[in-house]
């Protein structure tokens, strides 16, 4: 995963770096070395986050429950 492709991740998930870190248990510069490419991201960290991703994407969140809440 590159920095750009983490970014992308974390802006599908809503997720900060520092929400990132804290999920891991990581320091909370680790995942701005990431983005930043100044250390790779590692492929299980990378794959966990595209599978996260991907789900949101295929997931979004409903929105038919605001129709039902403004008619009540």
């Amino acid at each position: 995963m590159t920095g750009p492709e983490l970014t992308d991740a974390l802006a599908t998930l809503g997720w900060s770096q520092r929400h990132l870190a804290i999920r891991l248990g990581c320091h909370t510069n680790l995942p701005t070395w990431w983005v930043r490419g100044q250390v790779a991201v590692p492929r299980d960290v990378g794959d966990w986050l595209h599978e996260l991703a991907a789900f949101h994407a295929r997931h979004p969140a409903p929105q038919t429950w605001r129709q039902r809440a403004a008619s009540s």
